[in-house]
């Protein structure tokens, strides 16, 4: 129930500020109409009690010695004492126990005899000395009250056209409505300047957080002057946070860097052992020599694996040193097909039928990092081929770039996923039938950024996929 009501609000502190400024106003407006309604009402009442009171005595004082004499006689005297305390603001008259009522003439008082007439055949004593507003057709406002005098039997009347005043109160009302609303849209227009000003820092900050990467981390702090203390902390906090960002990144690569340097040399070393025990002993059996081929093949995968995250890290670092030449890539090709071949056990093609009989183009591209790039493409075909589906490799040319194709047979990869598969650590919905750290496509994209070339992909799901290397031709040896 609480969160239905959150959602009418506007999203924007902008939009929320403005809101609350015009109810604000609206509020005022509204309370302090009310308020000089009821003050002017009140002091309209007091005026009238204090006029009825003075009426009342006046007529009292006279009334005491003519009551007991007899009716024309009395009523004559009682009306020379009404006409003398009617006067052009209020309007007096009498009513007696008898019956009988001692109205003005038409010449006295504000009020007409006839409106006097309906009032005080109206009396009603559990009304008394409570004022009665009477409205009429032509716009008259009439205010009157009904009081016991002194003299027993005896209630006196007194009435008040307020019509004038009900005019000025309605223009009074008009002339506020007018001031209130022109204080609403003002503080509107200031609420909208002063808010804006308030979150400009916010939307550098939004900004500036947005940009954020491992690139730029160091240069994405943000410099806020004469904004809100509140905004200023939060500026200091967000670049106290760029900093510990900044360090703990920059420790990572170093620890990954050092890792991988001291990785490398013993794993060259155990390869480099168990290849010649390989090679050169003649007394091994068969099983051992097959464990000692799966532990050279994985000493193998495991110095790539460094790699890549060596080379990962050069990249993040802008350290990632490419030496660009002009090769042959066919021998490169070749040496990378019959070493897979070996090391998978699974068949790898090479289609060089594009490429007329006697044409050496040359690329451009660094042999051990295009050698690193092939192996990856190749390995992860073989993780998401079935067994006995071949893998292949084709060339061909392309205006002035050289496209270098790996395909396989395998499960495919849905179009959600393409997207992201070039992202680190990330594996598709297919990789759970199979081991891998997801760098392999993270290393491919770097080092074929880093060499000028592009990598396009296209697969469908149960068919196979097919990774497409765009480098560029060299125009000279």
């Amino acid at each position: 129930m609480n969160s239905g009501w959150k959602k009418l609000l506007p999203s924007s502190i902008e939009g929320q500020l403005q809101l609350a400024t015009g109810l604000v106003v609206v509020t005022g407006f509204t309370v302090a109409s009310l308020a000089t309604l009821w003050v002017s009402n009140q002091n309209l009442l007091k005026e009238l009690h204090k006029q009825s009171q003075l009426v009342n005595q006046g007529i009292s004082k006279e009334a005491k010695a003519v009551v007991e004499l007899p009716g024309l006689e009395r009523d004559r005297k009682l009306l020379q004492a009404r006409e003398q305390q009617t006067n052009w603001q209020h309007t007096v008259w009498l009513e007696l126990d008898d019956g009988s009522h001692l109205l003005p003439s038409r010449s006295e008082g504000s009020v007409p005899p006839d409106v006097i007439w309906q009032l005080a055949s109206r009396g009603n004593r559990n009304q008394q000395s409570k004022p009665t507003y009477t409205h009429l057709s032509d716009g008259t406002t009439i205010l009157s009250i009904v009081s016991e005098s002194e003299i027993p039997g005896l209630q006196i009347g007194v009435a008040q056209n307020i019509t004038a005043f009900t005019t000025a109160i309605n223009h009074q009302y008009l002339l506020l409505a007018l001031t209130w609303g022109g204080a609403l849209l003002l503080s509107l227009q200031l609420t909208t300047r002063l808010v804006r000003r308030i979150v400009r820092p916010l939307r550098q900050l939004s900004k500036a957080a947005a940009t954020v990467n491992s690139d730029n981390l160091p240069q994405s702090h943000i410099a806020i002057q004469y904004s809100p203390s509140e905004v200023t902390e939060l500026a200091a906090a967000y670049n106290q946070l760029i900093n510990r960002l900044t360090e703990a990144w920059q420790q990572q690569q170093s620890f990954v860097s050092s890792v991988s340097h001291e990785l490398r040399t013993p794993l060259t070393i155990v390869s480099g052992y168990l290849q010649r025990t390989l090679r050169r002993s003649t007394t091994l059996q068969t099983n051992d020599r097959e464990n000692l081929t799966i532990a050279e093949q994985e000493a193998q995968r495991m110095a790539r694996l460094l790699g890549n995250l060596l080379s990962l890290s050069r990249s993040d670092c802008h350290q990632l040193a490419i030496s660009l030449e002009a090769i042959d890539p066919l021998p490169l090709l070749r040496d990378v097909i019959t070493q897979s071949s070996q090391t998978m056990g699974r068949l790898v093609t090479l289609n060089s039928n594009e490429i007329a009989e006697g044409q050496h183009l040359m690329i451009l591209a660094c042999p051990d990092q295009l050698k690193q790039v092939i192996i990856n493409l190749i390995e992860n075909a073989d993780k998401y081929s079935a067994k006995g589906k071949p893998i292949e490799i084709s060339i061909s040319t392309q205006a002035d770039v050289y496209v270098i194709a790996v395909s396989d047979h395998g499960d495919g990869i849905h179009a959600e996923e393409l997207p992201h598969i070039f992202k680190r650590f990330y594996r598709g919905a297919t990789s759970q039938r199979s081991s891998g750290s997801g760098l392999g496509l993270s290393i491919v994209q770097v080092l074929i950024d880093a060499m000028g070339g592009r990598i396009e992909v296209c697969s469908t799901p149960g068919v196979g996929s097919r990774f497409e290397l765009h480098l560029s031709i060299a125009t000279e040896p």
